[in-house]
């Protein structure tokens, strides 16, 4: 993985948020000079203020962030062929910008990804953002939180 990287321009970093915070140092140091490593949500830039450490300062840094699951984001595309009009809306955000082409780049990965609106956010408003929409709601945590409230109301059975 690293060789290709290497030997890239752009690469799109769509690994689990855990493999990411694993292997950012080895990804960021195979980038060369000028790349531009793409990220679809804001999680790194949170780790990174967590241990303190910041993206490389010769390399482009952006996402593109389609607002939906994957399969609804390939449903629309494919529908997009078809219907005027379809497709997921997308933000993107700009971290940094070295060879100033990079909001160019965002823009085009996102009217790869069938786009028909596209709109520019901030990745320090968007990884909060993934931690509560994303991460809470979709993936259990209003329903986690409701059975927890739920159970501390009910009798423990070892009282009932």
């Amino acid at each position: 993985m690293f060789e290709v990287i290497a030997a890239s321009d752009r690469g799109l970093l769509l690994i689990s948020d855990a493999a990411l915070a694993e292997h950012y140092r080895e990804i960021f140091a195979a980038l060369r000079p000028g790349t531009t490593p793409g990220l679809s949500h804001g999680f790194l830039l949170g780790h990174h203020r967590d241990v303190g450490e910041t993206f490389p300062a010769d390399v482009d840094v952006v996402a593109v962030y389609p607002k939906g699951m994957g399969p609804s984001v390939r449903d629309l595309y494919v529908q997009g062929a078809t219907v005027n009009g379809a497709g997921i809306n997308a933000s993107f955000a700009v971290e940094q910008d070295v060879t100033g082409r990079v909001v160019d780049r965002a823009l085009g990965w996102s009217v790869a990804l069938g786009a028909p609106f596209t709109f520019q956010r901030t990745l320090r408003s968007e990884y909060p953002s993934d931690l509560t929409g994303e991460r809470s709601i979709p993936l259990g945590g209003v329903h986690g939180t409701a059975e927890r409230l739920y159970r501390s109301r009910r009798p423990s059975p070892r009282t009932a």
